[in-house]
């Protein structure tokens, strides 16, 4: 007889190494950027990219730290549901 848990799909409840998931994908597009330890070699690496790497600033920089006393976001507007707010 079986049981209702039987019927039951299990699921993978690991966590994914996404860091290392990606250096491997890094590795297969650019295989010459593999070291022997296994590592990326970051100069390859540019090298093989070309034009396409920005050296440049960080984009988001973080020049407003130390200068922001205080950020306000709002409550989640249209976002179909209430927003009940416990104001006591």
């Amino acid at each position: 007889m079986t049981k209702p848990e039987d019927n039951i799909a299990k699921v993978d409840l690991l966590s994914h190494d996404i860091a290392e998931a990606r250096r491997q994908e890094l590795l297969r597009i650019f295989p010459e950027a593999h070291t022997e330890s296994g590592g990326i070699n970051f100069d390859t690496l540019r090298r093989s990219l070309g034009d396409v790497v920005q050296t440049g600033p960080e984009g988001f920089g973080m020049s407003w730290a130390g200068k922001v006393e205080m950020i306000y976001t709002g409550p989640p507007y249209n976002t179909g549901n209430d927003f009940i707010y416990p104001d006591n």
